[in-house]
């Protein structure tokens, strides 16, 4: 018979279980040779792969091959300073999981844009041969996988705080949310329409826009880090902004829909 949990064992569970929920996102650690050493057992919810099925296994296997030289600068941990540093990384995994939430052979498996930020962290190990003992330093990749929200899945009414717009491939406006637009940063949706996303931010945000940008048109969803959004009537609001990139029936990109996060 299987063993009943002990009290504390229980309230270790559901503390768990309630971490991993207020995550939004699933535990995942990397050796730095891409080996899956751990992954949190929520992940099967977001990718439609078991725990089980993961664990040993290599990320790039599971992972785009576009992303491998991505992946491989953050888990390398070349120098001891890159251990204290904080690292982000957006990561196609294979996903069985279809929009309608059913789920299909690992074959047909899509890929699915993960958000990985997370640490490198390092343990010695040691190792005993004949006469002489030797201590290696290992490490590893300790993150959290929260994917981007694909708009069509977010409820409406938004959030507080939150507004949508929508862009040409070159980033101009076709379309903001009239009601928040005009309470919080002064504008009109016709103010915006034709014009460029990049004439809207501060210059010293500049570079993180068009990293984050750039991984949203090679891999279909980011998310920046906060950045600072110009107000019609002066002064910057600070903002987070989540893009997908949306597609036509032909597959063909057609236009990119973002929910912008206003966190002041």
């Amino acid at each position: 018979s299987v063993p009943a949990l002990g009290k504390s064992e229980k309230c270790e569970s559901q503390d768990e279980s309630i971490l991993l929920k207020s995550l939004e996102g699933f535990i995942i650690v990397l050796s730095n040779d891409g080996d899956f050493i751990y992954l949190s057992e929520n992940v099967s919810t977001y990718l439609g792969i078991s725990q089980i099925d993961l664990m040993g296994q290599n990320v790039f296997e599971f992972s785009h091959p576009c992303d491998h030289d991505e992946i491989r600068d953050v888990i390398s941990g070349k120098s001891q300073e890159e251990f204290n540093i904080p690292r982000s990384i957006f990561i196609r995994l294979k996903c069985t999981l279809t929009n309608k939430g059913r789920s299909v052979n690992l074959k047909s498996a899509t890929y699915k844009v993960i958000h990985c930020t997370g640490h490198m962290l390092q343990s010695p190990s040691i190792k005993k041969e004949a006469d002489e003992t030797t201590t290696t330093v290992q490490s590893c990749f300790l993150a959290v996988g929260q994917p981007i929200p694909h708009p069509s899945n977010i409820e409406a009414p938004l959030p507080k705080q939150t507004f949508l717009t929508k862009h040409s491939l070159d980033m101009k406006f076709i379309h903001a949310d009239d009601e928040f637009m005009k309470n919080i940063l002064g504008y009109e949706q016709n103010d915006l329409i034709g014009k460029s996303v990049y004439e809207y931010h501060h210059a010293m945000d500049s570079d993180a826009i068009l990293a984050a940008y750039k991984c949203l048109f090679a891999k279909g969803q980011c998310e920046t880090n906060r950045y600072r959004f110009l107000a019609k009537r002066g002064g910057y609001i600070w903002v987070v902004t989540q893009a997908t990139l949306i597609h036509d029936k032909i597959h063909k990109p057609h236009s990119v829909v973002s929910v912008n996060y206003v966190i002041r």
